[in-house]
């Protein structure tokens, strides 16, 4: 409930907390429940190598074998080593509503124009917000954390993007695996206090209830043990949590539309608004989704056990290695003179009432125990049984001589090893065109005078000319679209495989040199620009 500047009634009343906030409360009260502050942090620690925190080892070193971080990076580089693009493409049947008439089919025409602009405007914005960037680290986040969300914002008519951890974001149902069916999501945020003012003010907030809006340390949600440290600014200049509020409004001619609202504890600061789309702007993977729960379980998780076991193995091998691997004298004191000889390079020693003779019955050497075996099985064991139930063996990992094999034999050994793989695969792939869905929604939101895009042509001189044009709202808005995802490999045993077919190609006269330089990747190993400049320089 508002009052004419917005603000709700409840948070007027000098500390009262806003109706978010206490959303924000019960979803707090969830996550401690179920551990995931806790366990984020201890997934994030054990992926960077900070293994022996809080242990108690004296004079020991913390050793260990950190075989957690290249499992899961080798993991994320099968799923996101491929590159994704999007394409749009008309949905007749949505648009037709299943009846095919004259001025319909006319549109779908104009349909398939307005996607063919939408496609080149896609990957324009796509490399602008570089989001070959951003998927990779999202991956790496699902792979430890469990899950990778990525909130979209209009920023001068553009989605922009920005990524959010598990921890900060609470969902209406967390039982709920459907993001659009939720019935709201709270993000939270560290921002400046200053920052958050001026938008309370811009926003029409009375002075005084600005005035309660203070720095505070409320930073135990944050994920990662350097998020929970800040630099102390003061209180003025000091940084607050402030709540985003996301959920679905219906109007009465039946839009459903996404609506926001920000607080902090006891202001809000920016009133109910209405963005004119109808998705939450938000994309959600989760790399081990859990029954029952819109959050999922990460890959570093289970690994830790193992991890601490072999780290503890380790330590005991450690200390054995210091206890008995090297001889210790023992000596009579008082028939030496000088003890201290005894451990100086070519130093003389003095000796008390003995003969030189006698001197192996006062100074001798303890032999060794002999250390067990089984120790050192034991750590490669753990560490290489681990890896190979995870999918992580040797040759999965691609430990092949390319010498000795075809890009294409070591492409199916991989292949095979991460078969296992493929549902984080497809998941990554519904990521990315969910990212499409939301993009479009946005752009047709956000655009009330038209959509600009930048196109390109040749004129009849054939030079390339660009140009701004600018497709309709009300195309816009009628348009329905199919997201397609289309991925082309991009790791480098792929791009071997492909110059090993061009070569063979060439080698047996099925293509002649001119045609092999040109179908060359542009990233390929091959010199395809000093190819292109001898076949220019021969053709000149």
């Amino acid at each position: 409930m508002f009052t004419n500047n917005g603000i709700s009634k409840k948070s007027e009343a000098q500390g009262a907390v806003t109706e978010t906030w206490e959303r924000y409360e019960r979803g707090m009260a969830y996550h401690q429940q179920n551990d995931l502050y806790a366990a984020t942090d201890r997934n994030y620690r054990f992926f960077a190598g900070d293994q022996w925190r809080g242990a108690q080892l004296g004079s020991i070193s913390p050793v260990r074998f950190n075989f957690i971080k290249p499992t899961v990076l080798y993991k994320v580089s099968i799923v996101a080593q491929n590159r994704m693009s999007l394409h749009y493409e008309p949905n007749a049947f949505a648009m037709l509503n299943g009846r095919e008439t004259e001025a319909g089919q006319l549109f779908l025409q104009t349909a398939e124009r307005i996607c063919q602009k939408l496609n080149g405007h896609a990957a324009r914005m796509w490399e602008k917000n570089k989001m070959d960037t951003v998927l990779w680290d999202s991956v790496v986040e699902a792979a430890v954390s469990g899950d990778a969300i990525l909130y979209f914002y209009e920023q001068d008519g553009e989605p922009a993007c920005q990524q959010v951890d598990t921890t900060n974001i609470y969902f209406g149902n967390e039982n709920e695996r459907d993001l659009q069916k939720q019935p709201y999501i709270l993000l939270s945020f560290r921002q400046e206090v200053d920052k958050v003012r001026e938008t309370a003010r811009q926003n029409g907030v009375p002075e005084e209830l600005v005035m309660q809006i203070t720095a505070d340390s409320d930073t135990a949600t944050q994920a990662g043990d350097s998020a929970k440290t800040e630099v102390d600014s003061g209180e003025e200049n000091g940084k607050c949590m402030v709540i985003l509020e996301l959920s679905r409004k219906t109007h009465k001619d039946g839009r459903v539309c996404v609506v926001s609202r920000r607080c902090t504890k006891t202001v809000e600061i920016q009133p109910e608004r209405d963005h004119g789309h109808a998705m939450y702007p938000l994309c959600h993977m989760a790399w081990e989704p859990i029954k029952g729960s819109c959050r999922g379980y990460g890959e570093v998780r289970f690994l830790i056990d193992n991890q601490i076991e072999e780290n503890k193995n380790l330590a005991r091998r450690a200390v054995a290695v210091m206890q008995s691997a090297y001889p210790k004298m023992i000596y009579r004191a008082d028939a030496i003179g000088d003890p201290e000889a005894l451990y100086r390079t070519g130093a003389s020693i003095g000796v008390n009432d003995m003969n030189a003779q006698d001197v192996q019955n006062y100074v001798r050497y303890l032999t060794p125990a002999a250390s067990s075996p089984d120790a050192y099985t034991l750590t490669n064991e753990l560490r290489e049984v681990t890896r190979n139930l995870a999918g992580a063996s040797e040759a999965a990992l691609g430990d092949i001589n390319p010498e000795n094999a075809s890009g294409k034999a070591i492409l199916a050994v991989r292949d095979a090893a991460s078969a296992p793989l493929s549902r984080q695969v497809a998941m990554y792939r519904q990521f990315v065109e969910d990212i499409g869905r939301v993009w479009f929604d946005m752009w047709a939101a956000y655009s009330p005078e038209g959509k600009a895009v930048l196109t390109e042509y040749r004129d009849e001189n054939g030079c390339l000319v660009q140009a701004v044009e600018l497709i309709p709202y009300e195309a816009m808005q009628r348009l329905k679209v199919n997201v397609n995802v289309e991925v082309s490999p991009a790791d480098a045993y792929s791009k071997y495989a492909v110059e090993q077919s061009l070569e063979n190609c060439l080698a047996n006269g099925w293509i002649s040199f001119e045609e092999y330089v040109k179908a060359l990747p542009a990233d390929s190993a091959a010199p395809k620009a000093k190819l292109m400049e001898i076949l220019e320089q021969r053709q000149g």
